[in-house]
């Protein structure tokens, strides 16, 4: 087994550890198709692209990948009540950086990377659901680990 399955379930933890209040979309790659109940406060755990890092480790490789964590809350505001809007995309920022608190204060991940470190995030975004408005923030955190070959 890879270390991607550990990774993942570690960056998985964190989440619940630091978001208790969250819970996780079935479907991290189109958020959109996630039915309205699952994303009145909810994240998702996307794996993005990796590479070598060229690391010349015998019979072991490299590897720094991306991993995209979204953060997604319902609108409760109607379009004319900015301070309930300001309010709410505050809040979210401040749910993001308490996950990415913990990862920057853990960088292993518990032992099992080499090193994680939040990398960007894509801004603000909006969301329509089915029947309601959404705020999405999508963090950018990298992750190199170690694979064995042999």
């Amino acid at each position: 087994m890879s270390k991607i399955t550990e990774i993942y379930d570690a960056i998985e933890a964190t989440l619940a550890s630091a978001l208790p209040a969250y819970t996780k979309l079935p479907n991290a790659y189109s958020i959109e198709d996630n039915a309205d109940i699952f994303l009145n406060k909810s994240y998702a755990i996307g794996i993005g692209g990796g590479s070598n890092t060229n690391r010349l480790i015998p019979s072991r490789v490299s590897i720094s990948r991306s991993f995209e964590i979204a953060f997604i809350n319902q609108l409760n505001a109607t379009d004319h009540n900015s301070l309930a809007i300001e309010a709410q995309e505050k809040a979210l920022f401040e749910d993001a950086f308490l996950f990415l608190k913990q990862i920057e204060l853990d960088t292993t991940l518990g032992g099992v990377a080499v090193r994680s470190q939040f990398e960007s995030d894509e801004g603000l975004e909006f969301l329509d659901g089915e029947k309601q408005r959404y705020f999405m923030l999508t963090l950018a955190v990298s992750v190199e680990y170690i694979e064995t070959l042999v």
